[in-house]
């Protein structure tokens, strides 16, 4: 395959990989722009393989392109936080259905079969006792933790409250541990509130949103409701985004919708039943192996970049548009961009150090 060579390298290889869309109707191009050049020389480089006339993006810029072969990417590092907690018991929906617990272990069990080799687990559940305890991940990282995972699922069970804030800073603690490039996320996957804080005159706990209700209060040494929130947004100033999967629990909703958002993901992923509970994991699932895209070397300046869907612009921004994840290594495509990469063929360009156009 013949390219022309650009005005600077793109790291070792100048290669840029994709994560494998198996299962999707289309297929996910990936362009990359090198460096603009400054000058009508397209700004060094040299050779008569450039070509300075091409145009970037803006009117002002001019680089050379490189058409690069289509490789695997990174396999994202997916930390599944599983809330366990004694109401997952509760059948889900009508007397005599399956119970929460029962779903969401085959759910999960889909998931990690259905994804391995496009992406990385590792499993948590919270509690791990029958109080409020939470600890490291049941199933770490590794080259066999889908099976481990299965094997996990298929043995557990649930009991005790809620620790969502513990159980995400194990996840953080777990996640920062990670000494490799490839992008990381969280999918939470809970049935109700936070309830390991307040607690009523009995030493009973209550539920927290988002602050103790009467006549509850803050147990002494307890973290507070707003933590859980407070620790996705530390996760995702890391560059972890958090998905939130919510299981047959409305009254939640305001909680996890700003999980959601605090964690990149927009939205959180309601599952009223079991049947919506594999559709709500599978979609999360298609859109972190099609929406995620590996960048082999970081731009020189991270605010000069623009992402082009089929070379129309797409904004900056986790609603709607692209973010770098992974130290820069990668980028996100959110919303309806995201939506648009899951049908048809399309290209994904990233042009780097030119002007911002939109």
């Amino acid at each position: 395959m013949s390219y022309r060579r650009g005005p600077r390298e793109l790291g070792s290889t100048g290669r840029v990989g994709i994560f494998p869309r198996h299962g999707l109707r289309g297929i996910v191009g990936l362009l990359l722009l090198a460096a603009c050049g400054s000058g009508s020389n397209g700004g060094g480089g040299g050779g008569d393989d450039q070509t300075p006339d091409d145009a970037c993006v803006g009117p002002t810029c001019k680089c050379a392109r490189e058409t690069l072969k289509i490789e695997a990417g990174l396999a994202p590092n997916v930390m599944l936080v599983v809330d366990a907690s004694s109401s997952m018991n509760y059948p889900y929906g009508a007397a005599g259905s399956p119970t929460r617990w029962t779903a969401t272990v085959q759910s999960l069990t889909n998931l990690v079969t259905n994804l391995d080799g496009q992406a990385r687990f590792a499993l948590s559940y919270f509690p791990i006792d029958e109080g409020c305890a939470t600890g490291a991940p049941d199933v770490p990282f590794g080259a066999t933790s889908a099976a481990q995972i299965r094997s996990s699922l298929a043995s557990s069970s649930a009991r005790g409250y809620t620790p969502t804030y513990g159980a995400l800073r194990e996840a953080s603690t777990a996640l920062a541990a990670m000494n490799d490039p490839n992008p990381e996320l969280i999918i939470l996957a809970t049935d109700g509130l936070p309830n390991c804080g307040c607690v009523n005159g009995f030493g009973e706990y209550c539920p927290q949103q988002p602050t103790c209700p009467s006549p509850c209060r803050l147990a002494d040494g307890a973290p507070d409701p707003g933590d859980a929130a407070a620790m996705v947004t530390k996760l995702y100033q890391a560059g972890i985004a958090t998905y939130v999967i919510g299981i047959a629990f409305p009254q939640s909703e305001a909680t996890l919708t700003d999980y959601a958002q605090r964690g990149g993901t927009t939205r959180y992923y309601p599952a009223q039943s079991s049947v919506e509970l594999e559709q709500a994991l599978a979609t999360v699932g298609q859109r972190i192996v099609s929406c995620t895209l590996e960048l082999t070397s970081p731009p020189h300046d991270p605010n000069l970049t623009n992402i082009l869907i089929d070379g129309v612009p797409i904004p900056r921004s986790t609603t709607n548009g692209w973010e770098f994840v992974g130290g820069e290594r990668g980028v996100v495509i959110y919303g309806s961009y995201c939506d648009q990469l899951q049908t048809g063929t399309h290209d994904v360009t990233a042009v780097y150090d030119c002007p911002v156009v939109i």
